[in-house]
């Protein structure tokens, strides 16, 4: 069932069928209550899923070997920018709009600093000033990839694993064994182990990027293709480190006026709550010893695809997509978000191809961006890819495959559908039910529902979740509450 036949469906058991957009919004609140709660019930085998991991070894003097061989760096004692004697190529490695190296670690002369800009392949700037020996022509520093991000959908990690790859030395294979923060004080872990492969992960804090606030809308008659006599509804959202996206700004609508010509521009201003620009001051090296407000802090904006554009009128939910540099033809990177600078005030929106009903959805995860860090860091790569200059990055290749419960997409288009089995669609309605009656005093009848939901899991668990194969063998088990041993280089069990 998707999402109409769902709402339907209760409002047939209700016996409360009005026609209100108001109402069907909140009906639809509950439905994906009813969803997202069913979905995380269980560790469901079909909630998972499988991806890659790129791994990325370390930057330093001789490493990229496309560039100048032994570059060195520019640094100078108080100052927060570090310019590079030749490009670095891997630094312009951009992964869906958003260059990779961005909340990593640069350490020069034995001090590590965080990257917190890459502004080009031969220029970064980190969150703090460098303290050390001013040096134009230093060749000491390093740059680590240390921490990986999880997919923002994320709930719970699986595996981190590596697919029939021997360890180095040996000719074992397996997964990598995982390791919790916690274990990671207690064993004294080293912070700066390297080794080929990587034996373990370690959970790190996440990163949470803040919310955006309020937006103002321009329209300008001409200078764009947008189309004319036209309602559009606009957010945006802060995006910082490498990729990590907050949560949404308050929503705005714009009218296109009716010129005939559809050669509108649509002008979108991030602003905070008192209506002060979101935008950051322009660098200067020799005065921002530390990071001014907004700085580094990019904008991403989304529009509403669910949305009546001839009335300006919602037509349920929102399901806010990503404004994209798309052009009226093709063009290189015209899928990648259409992003303001940290020091931009605003972005115009010129060619309607931007405001694509196919564009990537907003994911609702309120700016909490989980990461690991591989134990030891894997500096080793199974490939090489020089310097192209369509491209403009140099890859050092390696993958690791990550399998992860995820949390779907709410239900936002009345044809959207529940990413479940048709078994649980019923269930849902349950769901649905029992917070209406809830709502409405009844609860013995909310209850009928929940108990309904109950006995229906029970079954359902057995036909998606994962049995595990044990065997119990008696006298197998140990008292003993000592801990393994164990090399603390690889953590292998000695």
């Amino acid at each position: 069932m998707n999402l109409k036949e769902l709402r339907t469906q209760v409002k047939n058991i209700t016996d409360y069928v009005p026609e209100l957009q108001t109402y069907d919004d909140n009906l639809d609140k509950l439905i994906n209550d009813a969803y997202l709660n069913l979905w995380g019930h269980k560790r469901w085998n079909f909630a998972q899923k499988k991806e890659f991991m790129n791994l990325y070894p370390d930057l330093y003097t001789d490493q990229p070997t496309d560039g100048a061989p032994n570059i060195t760096a520019d640094v100078t004692d108080n100052e927060r920018q570090i310019t590079f004697s030749s490009a670095v190529y891997p630094l312009a490695l951009i992964a869906d709009g958003q260059n990779i190296w961005e909340g990593q670690i640069i350490e020069v002369q034995g001090r590590e600093f965080v990257i917190d800009q890459v502004i080009s392949a031969g220029e970064i700037r980190t969150r703090e000033a460098f303290r050390g020996t001013t040096n134009a022509t230093d060749a000491t520093w390093k740059i680590k990839h240390r921490y990986y991000n999880l997919n923002p959908n994320t709930l719970e990690l699986l595996s981190v694993a590596y697919r029939d790859v021997p360890y180095a030395g040996n000719t074992t294979t397996g997964k990598l064994m995982a390791y919790d923060a916690r274990s990671e004080e207690a064993m004294g872990l080293q912070e700066d182990n390297t080794a080929d492969y990587a034996d373990s992960y370690i959970l790190t804090p996440p990163t949470i990027v803040p919310s955006g606030e309020n937006i103002n809308i321009t329209v300008n008659a001409a200078g764009g293709a947008i189309t004319d006599s036209t309602y559009f509804e606009f957010c945006w959202a802060f995006i910082t480190d490498g990729g990590k996206v907050g949560p949404l700004s308050e929503s705005a609508i714009a009218n296109t006026a009716a010129t005939g010509s559809n050669a509108a521009e649509l002008v979108l201003n991030p602003v905070t709550w008192d209506n002060k620009a979101v935008q950051a001051r322009a660098y200067n090296a020799a005065l921002d010893l530390v990071k001014s407000p907004f700085e580094g802090m990019r904008k991403i904006f989304f529009f509403n695809s669910n949305f009546n554009p001839a009335t300006g009128e919602r037509k349920g939910l929102p399901c806010w997509r990503v404004i994209t540099k798309a052009v009226t033809a093709h063009a290189a990177n015209e899928h990648f978000p259409l992003l303001a600078e940290d020091v931009d005030a605003s972005i115009t929106i010129e060619f309607m191809e931007a405001l694509n009903s196919g564009n990537k959805r907003y994911d609702e995860f309120d700016g909490q961006h989980l990461r690991i860090r591989p134990y030891p860091r894997p500096i080793g790569y199974d490939a090489h890819y020089p310097y192209v200059a369509s491209v403009d990055s140099e890859t050092y290749f390696r993958q690791v495959e990550t399998r992860y419960y995820y949390k779907p997409l709410p239900l936002a288009n009345s044809t959207d559908t529940p990413e479940l089995p048709y078994e649980f669609h019923q269930l849902i309605v349950y769901g649905a039910l029992a917070d209406v009656f809830i709502k409405n005093g009844n609860g013995s009848q909310a209850a009928h529902y929940e108990k309904r939901i109950e006995k229906a899991i029970k079954q359902l668990e057995k036909r998606y979740t994962n049995n595990i194969d044990v065997f119990h063998q008696r006298g197998s088990f140990s008292p003993s509450t000592t801990s393994p041993n164990y090399q603390r280089d690889s953590l292998r069990k000695v």
